[in-house]
């Protein structure tokens, strides 16, 4: 029998960058179209959510700052403090991308294993489910504000990963249909010599590759998107 998933908020337009706080024990996830992040308390099934001024594509607690997030809002990574309660307060730009392309959107992005921000870009949908290709780029934020280019000519940003080791990462250009590894510096944030480590046509897969994560045994889940499937390897 297939496993059952029941749905545990209510509905969004297009639900993304959920991040699990164990000290929380909340997720906090967004609606990028209704312009909106959200916190889930999976314990007693409280679900509330504050509205912003533009597209959110993701939200991540900042470390040693109780309600303080980094939220991607169109091409700006912002600092939000919200309390999971009422409005929500941006407090400054952290970072502003792709200035040569001021149709792009922020996508997907993660907080790699010394704290530094991967973020990564798309190119303009112009029209629902068509996108400009090639215009997105992978950037690293460092904590001193710094930006650093690392892939350019993206199509969709996705995934965003480290192995266990922090020897790899894990980065998808959705419309590849496949996954990318990187050689990866935790010393200095750099990757390096990427290669293809799984392709969807290698597996009769549809679809295309969404978000990542990575367990303790070193599998690899992915969000299939346009294909209601979660995968792993």
């Amino acid at each position: 029998m297939a496993p059952q998933v029941e749905a545990v908020t209510q509905p969004v337009q297009l639900g993304e960058g959920p991040h699990w706080d164990d000290a929380a024990q909340a997720l906090y996830f967004v609606s990028i179209f209704d312009r909106s992040i959200h916190k889930y308390v999976p314990a007693t099934g409280h679900h509330t959510s504050a509205k912003l001024d533009g597209m959110t594509t993701f939200i991540i607690p900042v470390e040693g700052k109780d309600d303080h997030f980094v939220v991607g809002l169109d091409r700006k990574v912002v600092e939000v403090e919200w309390s999971g309660e009422g409005e929500a307060r941006v407090l400054r730009t952290v970072a502003e991308v792709d200035q040569h392309s001021p149709n792009n959107r922020l996508n997907d992005a993660k907080a790699d294993p010394r704290g530094r921000l991967f973020a990564g870009t798309m190119g303009h949908e112009y029209k629902p489910g068509v996108f400009e290709l090639k215009k997105g780029s992978l950037y690293r934020i460092d904590p001193d504000g710094s930006t650093h280019r690392l892939v350019e000519g993206v199509d969709i940003s996705n995934g965003l990963c480290w192995d266990l080791g922090r020897k790899a990462f894990y980065f998808a250009d959705s419309f590849e249909y496949s996954i990318r590894r990187y050689d990866y510096d935790v010393e200095t944030g750099n990757i390096s010599n990427p290669s293809i480590v799984f392709r969807y046509a290698d597996h009769g897969l549809k679809g295309i590759v969404d978000g990542m994560t990575i367990d303790t045994d070193g599998n690899l889940w992915v969000a299939n998107f346009d294909n209601y499937q979660v995968t792993f390897f």
